[in-house]
């Protein structure tokens, strides 16, 4: 019993030997410190970082509001027209104010959107426009698509030639796209281009007859939009069987105030189309109201 006691006594003593309480060494300490100010002067450079960034991030900014603003005087622009920031280039691209020469210049801009931003600048020189309507990234041709001042060669071309869908219908869009290129839309594209040819102010009277009478509702229901499109076709269409054919007429500010009064007694969305349309009387839109229970 004795010996069990000095043994287990021996063997407490060697243990309490053998696992003495571990105290930080002065190296260590010297690594912690170490690491921790690595960490502060890691955070201190990424601090500073993040404000080069923004100090870059303001220039930048500040070169596009200059180079977009119209009253920038030349020599700004043409400085800004080569400067690397991308940005101060497609502001230049799209000032109205730009002169020619430097238009010409960013057509040529290796980025697509400055040339972009030149293709849809109605300052754009007309040599620049036909060269950017070859170009091979779609939304710059776009931009010549949508352009007021293209010309109407090229408008020609791109409604006949381009096949990409978002360039042709742009053309069909354009409110200073040629007859030609409008006949060429309804002929061999889709019907969102044909669409949009029928609700184009510029599209000419007779292609606007036909597409009145078109077959597929749609068609008739962008015509009915048109703010150019004569009363007696109004007056045709707001009988039509489709409901969203003469919901397009209640909705056109061009549709005479007798034809919006018979379009009251239509189903409700179009009624209130009708009743909502400035064209119509204001004492008639009061008695409407009235009948339907409401305070005008």
């Amino acid at each position: 019993m004795g010996g069990a006691v000095t043994a287990g006594h021996g063997a407490n003593q060697y243990a309490q030997r053998g696992s003495p309480r571990a105290k930080p060494s002065s190296f260590a300490k010297a690594d912690l410190l170490a690491v921790a100010k690595l960490a502060a002067e890691a955070d201190q450079l990424e601090n500073q970082v993040q404000a080069a960034q923004q100090r870059q991030e303001e220039i930048q900014q500040s070169q596009y509001e200059i180079a977009t603003n119209p009253a920038s005087p030349p020599a700004a622009l043409e400085q800004l027209a080569s400067d690397k920031n991308t940005k101060a280039r497609y502001g230049v691209a799209r000032n109205p104010s730009s002169p020619p020469a430097l238009l010409e210049q960013l057509a040529q801009d290796p980025d697509y959107s400055v040339r972009r931003g030149v293709a849809e600048n109605p300052a754009c020189p007309p040599a620049a426009l036909e060269k950017l309507a070859y170009d091979v990234n779609r939304s710059v041709r776009g931009g010549v698509a949508i352009n007021p001042n293209s010309p109407p060669a090229t408008l020609i071309q791109l409604s006949s030639v381009d096949t990409d869908y978002d360039v042709y219908r742009k053309v069909a869009a354009n409110p200073a796209c040629p007859p030609e290129a409008f006949e060429q839309l309804i002929q061999n594209r889709d019907r969102d281009a044909r669409c949009l040819v029928a609700g184009n102010p510029a599209c000419p009277m007779t292609l606007l007859e036909r597409l009145a009478h078109y077959k597929d509702p749609a068609t008739r229901q962008a015509a009915a939009g048109n703010p150019n499109i004569p009363p007696e076709m109004l007056q045709t269409l707001a009988q039509d069987l489709d409901a969203d054919v003469r919901l397009g007429v209640a909705r056109n500010s061009s549709t005479p105030p007798q034809i919006l009064e018979r379009l009251l007694q239509d189903r409700p969305e179009i009624a209130q189309a009708a009743a909502d349309n400035p064209g119509l009387p204001p004492a008639v839109r009061a008695m409407w109201q009235l009948a339907q229970g409401r305070d005008g």
